[in-house]
Formats: C-alpha cells, structure tokens, sequence
C-alpha cells in the first residue's frame, strides 16, 4: 500500500497516525504564511510532526531551538499552538 502508485487518499495518513500514536499535520506553505492542510491526530496531547511537500515527496517541518533544530512538537508547543488558531 506504501508503494503504491494510486492515490491512496487521506486513509493512510491516519493509518500511519493510528499505528505510529502521532499527530500528523500537513501544511501548506505560503512566501508570508504557513497554514494547515490535512491533520490526521488524536483526541490526546502525543508527539506530532508536521510535514510540508507535494505529491510523493513531503519534509518535516523544523523551528530551531537552542541551536538545535526541533522536528517533533506537542499540542502545547507555541509553534504548534499558532498553526491551530491560525
């Protein structure tokens, strides 16, 4: 299903979320904006990555912190937190 060459829809994203219990967020990115486009998360605060791409090739989304480039992020992480209301 992984190697598929069909579109396989949103389904594997929340079956990736379910097995791996993460947040997945897809964004969409903009020269002056970031925005969310497709979330497949829990009900509870788990881990969650956030993924910008097209197509077949997606990356995850990075803030540097302390020098260090922060990849995961919780519900209650500042970061997160502005994509959700935003």
């Amino acid at each position: 299903m992984l190697a598929s060459d069909a579109n396989v829809g949103s389904y594997i994203f929340k079956f990736c979320s379910y097995i791996l219990n993460i947040d997945i967020y897809f964004v969409l990115v903009y020269p002056q904006d970031i925005r969310i486009h497709f979330r497949a998360s829990f009900d509870k605060d788990v881990p969650g990555i956030i993924l910008y791409g097209l197509d077949q090739n997606f990356e995850p989304v990075g803030v540097i912190q302390d020098g260090l480039i922060q990849t995961v992020f919780y519900r209650s992480d500042p970061f997160l937190q502005n994509l959700l209301t935003s």
